[in-house]
């Protein structure tokens, strides 16, 4: 099931699809296609499937082979995590994806959302042009209804709309979708989603990359990609519906008890223009700075 890759350049961006329904193949190819699209060479694309049964992956080969044909020059990898554990595997999908990837760049695509075809691009040039570990874009929150395979828009708003880091650290708006890695300013044990969390473990790992690395917030307002809210709550986030993280309960007590403990590194100190040391005294202080 696994194209095999060539040596990765250098410059070469990774996307990584995580996909948990079998039933969902119909959306999982829309992503595919717009991450297909982006204009950024080189760019591989790593599927990684929750515990796909043979004839859902021989679907997804068969949603494929179109795709691989638009597009040589993009190889397609298909990874199916099989293990049990944890029941939850959004985060373990995310660690598989990285695990099976080399390039510089990395970005993430859940199976019902959109990036637009600059996406990466921009984003990457950003990266280059700051040298920050992390570069941040702006997503839309599309709401749409079926009818049957067809998804039809009803709306379409900025509600992941924040002001930088400091803001990020108080409370996230910078949807999976968001932003692209340069993993050659991350040490590798950085680079790793919490298997432990079942919700906000993109915030989790965001809190954990922005407090020690320096980010760019610089395109925040450019709109990249589209996050798609269903409107039978089939993929229901209370940011993207205009609620807060606290809507998360657990989790969100979870990553407020450990942000206590994240040190703010020397260099997010100063782009914060800030003195405290942990993410939760610079939450406990005034804010003076929307870095």
């Amino acid at each position: 099931m696994v194209t095999p890759k060539p040596d990765t350049p250098t410059e070469t961006l990774d996307v990584i699809l995580r996909t948990h329904d079998p039933a969902r193949l119909d959306e999982l190819g829309r992503a595919l296609f717009s991450a297909l699209l982006q204009d950024h060479r080189p760019t591989t694309l790593t599927i990684v499937c929750q515990r796909f049964p043979e004839p859902a992956l021989h679907a997804l080969e068969t949603l494929l082979t179109p795709l691989r044909t638009i597009e040589h020059g993009v190889p397609i990898q298909v990874l199916n995590h099989t293990d049990p554990h944890p029941i939850d595997a959004r985060a373990a999908l995310l660690n598989r994806g990285l695990q099976a990837t080399t390039g510089r760049y990395t970005a993430f695509l859940d199976y019902d959302d959109l990036i637009y075809p600059e996406a990466y691009r921009l984003l990457i040039a950003e990266l280059q042009s700051s040298g920050a570990a992390v570069a941040f874009g702006g997503i839309l929150t599309t709401t749409v209804t079926r009818q049957g395979l067809v998804p039809i828009t009803l709306d379409k708003q900025h509600v992941f709309r924040g002001e930088g880091l400091a803001q990020l650290l108080h409370n996230n708006f910078c949807p999976l979708h968001s932003f692209v890695l340069d993993r050659t300013r991350i040490p590798p044990g950085h680079l790793h989603f919490d298997e432990t969390l079942s919700a906000l473990e993109d915030y989790d790992f965001l809190l954990r990359i922005c407090a020690s690395h320096p980010s760019s917030f610089r395109l925040k307002d450019r709109i990249i990609g589209e996050y798609l809210l269903k409107d039978d709550g089939s993929n229901a986030n209370p940011l993207a519906q205009g609620g807060t993280a606290a809507d998360w309960g657990p989790a969100l007590a979870e990553i407020e008890r450990r942000k206590s403990h994240l040190v703010l590194s020397p260099t997010v100190l100063a782009q914060l223009a800030d003195p405290n040391t942990t993410v939760a005294a610079f939450l406990d202080a005034p804010v003076t700075s929307t870095a």
